[in-house]
């Protein structure tokens, strides 16, 4: 599943401010689900290899992390997403940016993995509500870069 934004900025400051991951909590529905979660992390954000972990009580912010897992050029960055509750999963997401004319960028955010049974049984409503918060994510990105 992918969904896009575009946003009047130049394609270098959307990549430059989206790589850190720190920089999430602005435009993150997940994060901003509980600015009192408990953080921690590893490595260094921006670069391949950071991991950023969380354990929140709020229970659809749950537990996980989140690995850097590839960087190419300004043209996309790669997540592994590691949950460990609600629901232990493993998910893969990528964020492509191009270039558009006049200093426009097109984000592009996908998300894949498997859902196992019993829950596959609600894959379509599990697609419609995580489409459902990608694009708030996108549209709170495009509010925070074109403020």
């Amino acid at each position: 599943m992918e969904r896009s934004v575009e946003i009047d900025r130049p394609v270098g400051d959307v990549f430059n401010y989206v790589r850190f991951i720190d920089n999430h909590r602005h435009f993150s529905i997940w994060q901003m689900a509980d600015p009192d979660m408990e953080v921690t992390s590893t490595g260094e954000d921006g670069q391949v290899g950071y991991v950023h972990s969380w354990d929140s009580q709020v229970r659809k912010v749950g537990a996980g992390s989140q690995e850097i897992t590839e960087i190419l050029g300004r043209e996309r960055i790669s997540y592994e997403l590691r949950f460990e509750r609600p629901m232990r999963a493993t998910n893969y997401s990528n964020v492509h940016f191009l270039s558009l004319p006049h200093e426009h960028t097109r984000v592009t955010w996908d998300f894949s993995g498997e859902i196992a049974f019993p829950m596959s049984l609600f894959s379509f409503f599990i697609r419609r509500m995580l489409a459902r918060d990608i694009d708030k994510n996108l549209a709170n990105l495009k509010d925070k870069l074109e403020e």
